[in-house]
This record gives C-alpha cells, sequence and structure tokens, in this order.
C-alpha cells in the first residue's frame, strides 16, 4: 500500500503480465477495470474510490503511450466526489505471439516542468433539463494531467453565466506531450445525495496545441457531449471557454484578465395568453399552473 500526499501518489510500477484466454473477436472479450481502492482512517475494508472502464480494442497493441484517465465514481459511494481523481497508465493487450522480442520499455520518471492552467468559463446554453423543474445546477470541472479545479454552482437555469477563471497549478512532462488534452466537465449539483451524488450533464476537450500562454482574443463555443461527440442525438448544449498555460516562472509577466464583461439593466416583456390540453402529472390534473421565465 502506497500513501498518498496531498491527494498524488506515485507508483512508477507494473503488475505481473496476466496470459487470459480469450476469444478472438474482440467484440466478445470482457472490457478492463482499473480500480483505485482505498482504506478510510475509521475502517480497515477498503473501499472503492473510481474506476476506468476500457474496450480491449481500444488498447490493442504494445508500448503504448502513457495516457491520463478520469475515474469514475462508484454508484455505491455518493458521498465520494463527482470527480474522484485522475489516474495516468499505459495498458498494452495482444496475442501472446505478438508481444515485442526486445526488451519492454521501462516506466521512468519524466523531467517534470511547472505551469498555471487558467480556463477562462464564460456561460453556456440550452443545457438539457436534469431536474423535475427542467433546469439544473451548473458547475464545470476543467482538468488536465490529473489537476482539476472548478467554477461556482449557478443557481437552477438551462443558460448559466459564469464569467470565472478555473486556476490549475499543475506539473507536466518536458517536453510536453502532444497528445495532452484539456477535459472539460459539466455537472449537475444535486442535493439528494443518496441517488447518485452530483450527475455529468457533458463534458467536451480541446487539445493543448492551440493553447498558448498569452491571454485568448475571444472564447469559443465548444459542443457538450455524453457519449459520443459524433452523434448529433447525444448534443447536451453548448460552452463558452478560452485556455491559458503559463510556465510558472513567466507568471509575475502574465497578469490575470477578469473576463466579466460590462452589465447594463434590462426589462424582458413576456405576454402569456394561456395553455390548453395539459396532461395530468403523476396521474393527477393539475389545478394551479403557472408560468416561470429563465433569462439567463
Amino acid at each position: 500500500m502506497t500513501l498518498a500526499e496531498h491527494g498524488h501518489v506515485e507508483w512508477n510500477e507494473s503488475f505481473t503480465e496476466e496470459h487470459p484466454t480469450l476469444p478472438t473477436d474482440l467484440s466478445q472479450c470482457p472490457d478492463v477495470f482499473l480500480n483505485i481502492s482505498y482504506i478510510p482512517s475509521h475502517a480497515s475494508v477498503a473501499s472503492r474510490l473510481g474506476y476506468i472502464r476500457l474496450r480491449l480494442a481500444d488498447v490493442l497493441g504494445f508500448n503504448h503511450a502513457p495516457t491520463w484517465g478520469t475515474l469514475m465514481r462508484d454508484p455505491l459511494y455518493p458521498d465520494v466526489s463527482a470527480v474522484p481523481g485522475f489516474i495516468q497508465y499505459r495498458l498494452d493487450f495482444g496475442k501472446q505471439s505478438e508481444v515485442p522480442a526486445s526488451t519492454r520499455e521501462r516506466i521512468v520518471k519524466q523531467h517534470m516542468r511547472r505551469f498555471q492552467l487558467r480556463a477562462h468559463v464564460y456561460q453556456a446554453r440550452q443545457l438539457p433539463a436534469m431536474d423535475e423543474d427542467g433546469l439544473c445546477n451548473p458547475y464545470v470541472v476543467v482538468t488536465l494531467a490529473g489537476y482539476a479545479g472548478h467554477t461556482r454552482v449557478v443557481a437552477p437555469t438551462s443558460d448559466p453565466q459564469w464569467y470565472e477563471s478555473v486556476i490549475c497549478d499543475l506539473e507536466m512532462p518536458h517536453p510536453m506531450p502532444l497528445t495532452s488534452r484539456i477535459l472539460v466537465q459539466v455537472y449537475d449539483q444535486d442535493e439528494d445525495t443518496a441517488i447518485g451524488g452530483d450527475q455529468l450533464i457533458g463534458m467536451c476537450s480541446a487539445s493543448l496545441l492551440g493553447v498558448d500562454r498569452g491571454f485568448p482574443e475571444r472564447p469559443i463555443w465548444m459542443q457538450l457531449y455524453r457519449d459520443d461527440p459524433m452523434d448529433p442525438d447525444d448534443r447536451r448544449g453548448e460552452l463558452l471557454i478560452s485556455f491559458q498555460l503559463v510556465p510558472k516562472e513567466e507568471l509575475n509577466k502574465a497578469a490575470l484578465n477578469d473576463i466579466t464583461p460590462s452589465m447594463r439593466f434590462c426589462e424582458v416583456e413576456l405576454s402569456v395568453v394561456g395553455v390548453r390540453k395539459m396532461l395530468a402529472y403523476n396521474n393527477i390534473h393539475i389545478a394551479a399552473p403557472y408560468i416561470e421565465a429563465d433569462v439567463g
């Protein structure tokens, strides 16, 4: 067992190789689970903090580059954070006859460099309903290389406005991997944690290739999705956001910009004539309906 310091732990070790017998058709093979467990201070039995589920077809091959994955919360432990943490791993899989004859690449500690990630979160639009009132209580979680930060929770709405910069002080390998991506997840805060805690509304990701140390001139709208970014039926609204990645030694030259725009008071006039053919709710006829407008 390895102790974690400030939520961070390093193993730099490999598991003993397994040689299971599996079908040749990968679609018939079971998924692989990477589980992270911990022992609470008040207990002697380990609990599952989170897990990553992978298809064997996605890890086929040998000597893959290490990658960061986001842990999913175990639904049996709703008191665990909506984002339990992150794990960097390398998983190889293939036929025993295809194992490289050369010596397997060893896991070594890489040279690290300190950065500060600034995610400028402006607003979101057209978020799906997560609660019975047709709205949600959204907040944004930004992660990179196993480090995370989040915005405040916005009152019930489907078009939230944050105008908030999420700051993550982190370490990354130098030179920086070109495959690194910033993961952005939007959650709905659920007061009833007994049902499974905060729910994922949608997510998106951005490549580090286009992220500079300078303040972006304008943010971009990013499409949120739940499972498949290419599925038009899986769209979960849009998020307006931009990023900066500043080396730690240059922070004194990169002032943090205030992204709050100039505001003015406005008046919205809504004329409601009436409704008809209203359906019963929970087999009870609606007796006193009213209209509630959400404008940002």
